[in-house]
């Protein structure tokens, strides 16, 4: 695997939703000519590219993830988005998205024979290189979710969490933020799950409101399901 490829995959950029349980709702999307199946949780639904803020949603994200992510769907809690199309001033809250990881701007598969426990090494190796390796990393990330927090929601700045957890299937980073929109800051924590299927690089993002205290453990515990469902519904 080059090296150019293991410094913009660590770069994985962000964005995503929840509500439990998750439900088997398929929407598809294509990758380099690859077909991958995409998981939207029970409650959620996919934000339509032909709605007019629908595309505005879709070009914020566009922007920001551009030659670093294909922006390969957005969805949102169904009742919060029926909300903001009535009254756009109304912010989303629990809404997500599904990424396709970019090769120096272009649509191209991981290398062959890179497999999804590959992907996961590359977040733990960045974690040891960036945290210091004298630590048992299960034991630091343990203590990081522990420890993890949202002093207030009026908070501005980040709260990028990094590496919080992984398993066979993903690894799992912590993020928060301060969205301005039409001059309002809105704060927000997600959750990403950066996976691999059918040999395409998937970033899953979750995000939920920024309620005071540790609202990552449960984002994660979202999360997690998801990853599972996303994988088994392109084994």
């Amino acid at each position: 695997m080059s090296k150019t490829f293991l410094k913009i995959l660590v770069g994985f950029a962000i964005g995503a939703s929840a509500t439990a349980p998750f439900a088997q709702t398929i929407a598809t999307a294509k990758f380099a000519d690859t077909s991958v199946n995409l998981v939207i949780p029970k409650g959620h639904c996919v934000i339509p590219r032909d709605d007019e803020l629908g595309a505005l949603h879709y070009k914020m994200q566009e922007d920001g993830n551009r030659d670093r992510n294909k922006v390969a769907i957005l969805y949102a809690n169904c009742r919060e988005w029926a909300q903001r199309r009535a009254n756009p001033a109304l912010l989303l809250q629990n809404h997500g998205s599904y990424l396709f990881q970019l090769t120096q701007g272009q649509e191209l598969l991981l290398p062959a024979g890179t497999t999804r426990a590959d992907v996961v090494q590359i977040y733990v190796d960045h974690e040891i290189k960036t945290g210091g390796g004298s630590q048992d990393i299960t034991a630091r990330l343990k203590e990081k979710l522990t420890n993890s927090s949202v002093p207030t929601p009026s908070l501005q700045g980040n709260v990028n969490l990094g590496l919080i957890d992984r398993d066979e299937l993903g690894a799992y980073i912590g993020v928060g933020g301060t969205l301005v929109y039409e001059g309002k800051p809105a704060r927000f924590v997600g959750v990403v799950g950066a996976t691999t299927t059918r040999s395409v690089p998937v970033s899953i993002n979750l995000y939920g409101p920024a309620a005071k205290g540790n609202p990552f453990r449960e984002l994660l515990a979202r999360q997690k399901e998801m990853v599972r469902q996303f994988v088994a519904a392109n084994e």
